[in-house]
C-alpha cells in the first residue's frame, strides 16, 4: 500500500562483538559484510517460473580501514589481503529475502572470491527477454567480474556461472587499486560487445596521497555472450592508454596527486563522463578542513575507432577536462538533454508531416550543483555515437 508502507524484512549479518543489542545472524547471510550497495530489482526464471528478485553485494569489510598497530590506519592495507566477509554476490527473494543464490556458496568461483563487494552489481538483460542474464561486479581486490545467469537452471549450483574479466590490481603501493564503485556497462551491438567502465580509488581513505594507488579509469572490452572456455583475466599490461587503439581496453590514468575515482561513471551515447576528487593537501588529521579538487572528465570511446589522435592538431581533442567549483567529493555526472520536440511538423493549413527522429545531443552535464558546458560559447555539441547504454529497467510504466 503506497500510503501506508511497512517494513517487509530485514536480514542481519554477523555485527562486531562489541554491537549493542547484538542481532543474530540470519539464515545465509553468515557473509553479509556492511551493507553499501543498493538493492537492484531484476526478474529472473527461477525453476522454470518467472520470478522478482533482488540483486546484492556481499558488502564492505572494514579491515581495509587500516589498523593503528600497523600504522595503516590512515592508508589502509599496503597490498591486497584476503577478507573475512563480503566475499560474495547474493540473489534474494524479493518478497521473503531469503537467498536465492550465494556465489560464495553456489558458484564455480567459490575459491578466488576472496575480496569484499562494497559496490551495487549491474545485473543485465542483454537479450532484451526481460530475464537477468549476466551481473557485472566489481571488488575492493581490483577485480571485475561477470556471472552468467541460466534462467533454465534446476537448482542453485547450477544457476550461475562466473570468470574474472579483468584483475587490475598489480601489487602493493601504487599498483594496489581497489574499486568502490559500480561498473558502467555499455553496450556495442555492431561490435558485439560490452564495454565495462570503473575507476580505481580507495574510497575508505579518500585523502591520502604520497601513499596512494596510482589510480586510472578502466574501459574494458567484453563479449556479449561468455565463450565456453574463459580467457585469462586481463591485467594492466593487456591494456592500451587511451585513445590508442585496442582490442582489450584502455585506461587512462588520473596523474594528479592522489586523485581517485569515487562515484560511478555514465554513458550517453559515445560520450563517457566520469568525476575525480584530489585531496588539496597531504591529510595527515582527518578533521582538517581540505575539500579538495574534484574534476570532470569527458571521453569519446569512439576516439580509438577513428583516426588517431595528432598531439599537433589543435582541433583534435584528447579528452575534456572541467575542474569543479565546489570543493569535495563529486558525485555522478548527469547528462542533460534538450527538451523533445514535437514530431509532426504543421503548416498553416494544418497539413502535417513526421519529422525526422534523430538521436538527441547531449546539452549539458550536471555534477552535483553544477553544470559543466557552455553552450553559449559553442562548447558542449559532443555529437553522436553507436554505443547503446544498457539500462537497467525494472518498473515500467502501463
Amino acid at each position: 500500500d503506497r500510503t501506508a508502507p511497512k517494513l517487509l524484512w530485514e536480514k542481519h549479518g554477523n555485527y562486531p562483538a562489541d554491537f549493542p543489542n547484538r542481532p543474530t545472524v540470519s539464515p545465509g547471510y553468515e557473509n553479509l559484510g556492511q551493507s553499501w550497495s543498493r538493492l537492484e530489482p531484476g526478474l529472473i526464471k527461477w525453476q522454470g517460473k518467472r520470478k522478482t528478485v533482488l540483486f546484492a553485494s556481499g558488502g564492505y569489510d572494514p579491515i581495509e580501514d587500516g589498523n593503528l598497530a600497523e600504522g595503516t590506519h590512515r592508508t589502509g592495507p599496503l597490498s591486497r589481503i584476503e577478507h573475512s566477509m563480503g566475499t560474495t554476490l547474493y540473489i534474494n527473494d524479493a518478497k521473503t529475502g531469503e537467498v536465492l543464490w550465494d556465489a560464495k556458496k553456489h558458484s564455480n568461483m567459490s575459491n578466488q572470491l576472496t575480496s569484499s563487494f562494497p559496490a551495487s552489481p549491474a545485473p543485465v538483460d542483454i537479450d532484451g527477454d526481460s530475464f537477468a542474464d549476466a551481473i557485472f561486479a566489481s571488488d575492493v581486490g581490483g577485480r571485475i567480474w561477470r556471472f552468467d545467469l541460466d534462467n533454465d537452471a534446476k537448482s542453485k549450483d547450477s544457476l550461475a556461472k562466473g570468470r574474472i574479466i579483468a584483475d587490475l590490481n598489480s601489487g602493493s603501493g601504487f599498483g594496489n587499486r581497489r574499486f568502490y564503485n559500480e561498473v558502467d556497462v555499455i553496450g556495442r551491438p555492431d561490435k558485439e560487445r560490452i564495454y565495462l567502465s570503473v575507476g580505481s580509488g580507495n574510497r575508505s581513505h579518500p585523502g591520502t596521497s604520497s601513499t596512494a594507488a596510482h589510480n586510472h579509469q578502466f574501459i574494458i572490452q567484453d563479449s556479449l555472450v561468455s565463450p565456453e572456455k574463459a580467457p585469462a583475466p586481463l591485467t594492466l599490461s593487456d591494456l592500451k592508454e587511451y585513445p590508442e587503439h585496442s582490442d582489450k581496453g584502455w585506461y587512462f590514468p588520473l596523474n594528479n596527486p592522489g586523485e581517485k575515482s569515487l562515484a560511478r561513471s555514465n554513458t550517453f551515447q559515445s560520450k563517457l563522463m566520469f568525476s575525480t576528487f584530489t585531496p588539496k593537501t597531504a591529510q595527515t588529521n582527518n578533521c582538517d578542513a581540505e575539500p579538495g579538487i574534484g574534476r570532470t572528465y569527458v571521453l569519446d570511446i569512439d576516439k580509438p575507432y577513428t583516426e588517431p589522435y595528432n598531439p599537433e592538431d589543435p582541433w583534435d581533442i584528447k579528452y575534456e577536462e572541467y575542474i569543479l567549483k565546489s570543493g569535495g567529493i563529486p558525485p555522478m555526472p548527469i547528462p542533460v538533454l534538450p527538451k523533445k520536440q514535437d514530431k509532426k511538423a504543421c503548416d498553416s493549413d494544418g497539413n502535417c508531416q513526421d519529422l525526422a527522429i534523430t538521436p538527441p545531443v547531449l546539452e549539458d552535464i550536471l555534477v552535483g550543483t553544477e553544470t559543466l558546458l557552455d553552450k553559449d560559447n559553442g562548447s558542449g555539441i559532443l555529437g553522436e555515437g553507436e554505443f547503446d547504454p544498457i539500462q537497467h529497467q525494472y518498473w515500467y510504466e502501463r
